[in-house]
């Protein structure tokens, strides 16, 4: 049994007292409200929800033109053949542990490496970008990446499935970024809800 003496209990209680209450640091970019309303129905979408939101960010100097949207995943992956046909120096990739289950056929796949991207979003007048890391798959699919939910919340993004536009804060006011109205396939599905272990 360990004796605590009695100055030193009231040091400790002082000492706990004295603690300094956690103040919220904001992102920057939360001051901008993000709404949506009629004006933001594309015509061509007769039932939302239907489709998966692919959009066409720029990485890299390269223009996307399949990137699917995915707040269910908690991660941002990119595709082998993606980073093959990039051109990316192998020295960029870092070693990484992370492992899906139920995404393919097997127990488990690993993932091949690890790689920190730029994407852009917006208009030349009206611009966003970050950073992002990814994981870079070992299997074949329908899009060049995914970005998750750490996109979402490093640009401040919000998506509207039934419109199919994903919105963010720019440094001159909204961006709105239409997706492309392409029907949700097997192959889609796929890709939409990993199991991760990292």
């Amino acid at each position: 049994m360990i004796h605590v003496t009695k100055r030193r209990s009231k040091q400790a209680l002082r000492d706990t007292r004295a603690v300094e209450p956690v103040t919220p640091k904001f992102n920057p970019w939360s001051a901008c409200p993000i709404t949506f309303d009629h004006r933001d129905h594309l015509t061509s979408i007769r039932h939302g929800g239907l489709a998966a939101l692919v959009l066409d960010p720029i990485t890299n100097g390269y223009h996307l033109t399949r990137v699917l949207m995915d707040g269910g995943s908690s991660l941002n992956l990119i595709y082998q053949d993606t980073v093959r046909k990039m051109g990316i120096d192998p020295m960029r990739i870092s070693q990484s542990n992370t492992t899906f289950k139920g995404v393919i056929p097997g127990p488990e796949a690993s993932c091949t490496g690890s790689l920190l991207l730029e994407f852009v979003f917006g208009s030349p007048d009206n611009i966003r970008s970050e950073k992002l890391t990814f994981d870079i798959t070992p299997f074949r699919s329908g899009y060049q990446a995914l970005l998750g939910r750490t996109a979402f919340a490093h640009f401040n993004a919000v998506p509207h499935y039934a419109y199919l536009k994903l919105k963010m804060p720019g440094p001159r006011g909204i961006i709105s970024v239409s997706g492309k109205s392409r029907p949700r396939t097997r192959l889609d599905e796929s890709g939409e809800s990993l199991a991760v272990t990292a």
